[in-house]
């Protein structure tokens, strides 16, 4: 089994707290892609209106992980962690500073983009907890179609790398035995979940891959 972790883009706190309330009690963590339509095009909250101090609000055991598809990340990472954030995700393309994002207080994981080379994480493999691969090449939007290519990267990355591996972007049930066979430990997924008739059931398909 692999642990799965929902995933939402917010158009507002409201769609944060909605989509918290459906899977609490079925997983252990959930992810806010935070999009500020320069690193990608989409903007999602806070950026369309509201607060990252609004994450404070939401009583819930889940533990929260902040992707951040922002331009600049150094900038925002510690207010998201003020904010009760339990783990932080930078794009290793969003900036030159990589080594400034890097916090002891919390998870940090790089994630990289299918087009990206994986030999760019090498530098900083020894000082974070986690990587993300991105499965889709359009980044920002959700109800991508996934892109294969990742399957390989993950799968020669995995010969050297003994630590967690997820995956973000087209997750699904076509893609998820490929994902685990090739070496990932985490599957993150949006609307393959959030879509689903029956979120319980989406998610045991999903881990029992």
């Amino acid at each position: 089994m692999v642990d799965i972790i929902p995933a939402v883009i917010p158009e507002s706190f409201t769609d944060v707290e909605k989509r918290v309330r459906q899977v609490e009690g079925l997983v252990e963590s959930f992810q806010i892609d935070v999009t500020d339509g320069e690193f990608v095009p989409s903007k999602s909250w806070p950026y369309v209106g509201g607060s990252t101090q609004e994450l404070k609000e939401i009583e819930t055991p889940l533990l929260f992980e902040i992707d951040l598809m922002v331009s600049e990340p150094e900038h925002v990472i510690d207010e998201w962690i003020a904010a009760g954030a339990d783990r932080i995700i930078v794009h290793i393309e969003s900036t030159e500073y990589v080594e400034a994002c890097m916090r002891d207080s919390i998870e940090f994981g790089l994630a990289i983009n299918i087009g990206t080379p994986n030999s760019a994480l090498e530098p900083y493999l020894e000082h974070i907890d986690f990587i993300q691969f991105m499965g889709i090449r359009k980044i920002g939007y959700q109800r991508q179609e996934f892109d294969s290519a990742v399957v390989e990267k993950i799968r020669h990355f995995r010969k050297n790398f003994s630590g967690i591996l997820q995956v973000d972007g087209g997750v699904n049930k076509e893609s998820a035995p490929l994902l685990i066979h090739a070496g990932a430990t985490r599957l993150v997924s949006g609307s393959a979940l959030f879509g689903a008739r029956n979120i319980e059931e989406a998610i045991e398909e999903l881990s029992n891959s």
